[in-house]
């Protein structure tokens, strides 16, 4: 999803990866697919949260202009 959402220039290529990498974060928390050290997760909190703060306002610019 967030490729197409890049190549349709709705967000950044960057912002596409950062967002992909968090799914699969999530995936392996939720899910339990390896052990996970959470001390290592926190380190990149600040960064994770400004990448979905940055994905809300591209889609949300994207909604507006759209007339959605």
């Amino acid at each position: 999803m967030f490729k197409k959402l890049a190549d349709k220039k709705i967000i950044f290529e960057k912002l596409a990866l950062k967002m992909g990498e968090a799914v699969g974060l999530r995936n392996i928390i939720v899910h339990k697919y390896t052990e996970f050290d959470y001390r290592i997760a926190y380190k990149d909190l600040n960064s994770d949260v400004e990448s979905l703060k940055e994905f809300a306002k591209k889609v949300k610019g994207f909604l507006e202009r759209s007339g959605v």
